[in-house]
């Protein structure tokens, strides 16, 4: 790389284009300085209403769709799934558990891909194979089977929820990101109230052609899946520069505000800015793979996705060990999504508008850590409301802390490149934590479950300090950035080298 004055000269030499590198939320603010061109024209929250109505539906049904086809065969096991298969405690563990096997590995592949094509067929397409894979579910006669279907089913959704998270990077800044996740994410608590409605009422057509009632759960919502997923093409709009809906001038706003998004206070040319997030960064694998806050974060990944889906596929299971009948377990899964969905809405909308991330997290893990305690310390036969209230705060701590997680490390990571592979390693890698829950939750510890109780205080524990160690490095880290460019420790360097060091940058300032 070049580190010369004579680089750094020409690189801030036009004053008319220098700029500064982080803008206001608030459009009109960008006049106080004339390096930034002026958006005064701009209304910033009406153009985030206009953005949300274009852009959030479309990733919502999907995410309520994926999560909906995923979990829905924890619905389908009370409706005799297990029972006309012959599967014993270990294999259905195996059946929940193969998912992730090939999940997991094709997630980074896949937003890689996202980077570089179309979202508006990357993500219709791997729709319409995991809706295809779900209707053929139905079919299945032995163990075997049921095991390949579910890997089948790891690869067709490994592209969406890290697409998705890379695919509003694209849209929004960090101050704007996590509420807009909280939106589209809400629907995976969503997907469980949906879920148990309609398993619910999938449940009264068993007998129909002959079948069981969870071969139709399979045959209805795969067939749906696919038919929604060919009106996706025509919803899914693609990145700003291409997006109708927008005026010229709200397209230069957006990716404005996106390319001055990732640091603070360094001029720099728009030519140079252009240069360097444009080119091709053959060093960005390696540098997300080598970033210590890729692993941490994963650690505390591990210690929501452990709980979240210990909810998705044994709530019906473990309602239904309270007393209920399959019926009523169905609608009992329906109340604690519905508060997960509230809470995770109401903390998104603060968490953006107070600029916190790691906080709220940390207040849900609480939450988590007290209804797993509840959990563990009655019989569930002699105080089911115990329990059940217990459910709720862990769907609600795990649902609702989980957006603020994934977006708090997408705000912390730059350069388009590396942050699609750091955000698809730590959705990849975390997700790995769901085999641990499907296999500690075992069917012969029902309807107490002491040991996935007793792992699962053990996992938001862990996350709990992890997250206070990552607080402690950003403070530490964004301290000493800031009193060595006041010392004047990076004045050799040029802004072009400044900026190649993308989160490493000393003028990048680590967000809380």
């Amino acid at each position: 790389m070049i580190s010369n004055a004579k680089s750094k000269e020409e690189d801030i030499k036009n004053p008319n284009t220098a700029t500064v590198y982080e803008i206001s939320n608030n459009a009109s603010e960008s006049t106080c300085n004339p390096e930034k061109p002026a958006f005064d024209d701009i209304d910033h929250a009406k153009l985030l209403k206009k953005m949300d109505f274009h852009i959030i539906p479309g990733i919502t049904i999907l995410f309520l769709l994926s999560f909906v086809d995923r979990g829905n065969i924890g619905n389908a096991k009370i409706e005799g799934l297990s029972t006309d298969l012959h599967l014993s405690g270990h294999q259905w563990s195996m059946v929940l558990t193969v998912f992730y096997f090939t999940y997991s590995p094709f997630e980074v592949p896949f937003n890689m891909l996202m980077a570089r094509f179309r979202p508006s067929i990357i993500l219709p397409l791997t729709m319409v194979l995991w809706g295809i894979v779900v209707t053929l579910t139905s079919l299945v006669k032995n163990y075997h089977q049921l095991l390949v279907l579910r890997l089948l089913l790891g690869i067709t959704e490994s592209a969406l929820y890290p697409g998705a998270v890379f695919y509003l990077t694209k849209w929004y800044t960090r101050r704007d990101l996590q509420y807009r996740q909280a939106l589209f994410f809400a629907a995976a608590s969503g997907a469980g109230a949906f879920s148990g409605i309609l398993a619910y009422g999938i449940a009264f057509m068993k007998g129909i052609a002959g079948l069981n009632g969870w071969c139709w759960i399979f045959i209805i919502e795969g067939i749906f899946t696919v038919v929604v997923a060919i009106m996706m093409y025509f919803i899914v709009y693609d990145y700003p520069e291409t997006a109708k809906f927008l005026t010229e001038r709200e397209r230069k706003y957006i990716l404005y505000k996106l390319k001055h998004d990732f640091s603070t206070t360094m001029p720099v040319s728009e030519e140079l800015l252009e240069e360097v997030y444009s080119k091709k960064d053959k060093g960005a694998l390696k540098a997300a793979f080598t970033d210590w806050q890729l692993y941490c974060h994963i650690l505390v990944h591990w210690s929501l996705v452990t709980t979240l889906y210990t909810v998705s596929f044994f709530l019906p299971s473990i309602v239904k060990s309270l007393g209920f009948k399959n019926a009523n377990a169905q609608l009992m899964t329906v109340p604690p999504y519905i508060a997960a969905v509230i809470f995770s809405l109401i903390t998104a909308y603060y968490s953006d508008k107070m600029n916190l991330r790691s906080l709220p997290i940390f207040c849900y893990h609480i939450i988590l850590l007290v209804g797993y305690i509840m959990a563990i310390c009655v019989e569930s036969q002699k105080h089911p409301g115990v329990v059940y209230a217990a459910m709720f705060l862990i769907v609600i701590g795990s649902y609702s802390a989980f957006p603020g997680m994934i977006s708090w490390l997408a705000v912390n990571l730059d350069g388009p490149y590396k942050r699609s592979i750091g955000i698809g390693a730590h959705i990849a890698f975390g997700n790995m934590g769901s085999t641990f829950a499907t296999n500690y939750f075992r069917s012969q510890d029902a309807p107490n479950y002491r040991l996935g109780y007793g792992m699962s205080i053990m996992f938001v524990s862990i996350g709990m300090v992890t997250l206070s160690f990552i607080n402690f490095r950003y403070y530490t880290i964004n301290k000493k950035n800031k009193k060595d460019i006041a010392n004047g420790v990076y004045d050799h360097i040029s802004p072009r080298d400044l900026l190649e060091m993308g989160d490493k940058n000393p003028y990048f300032v680590y967000k809380h």
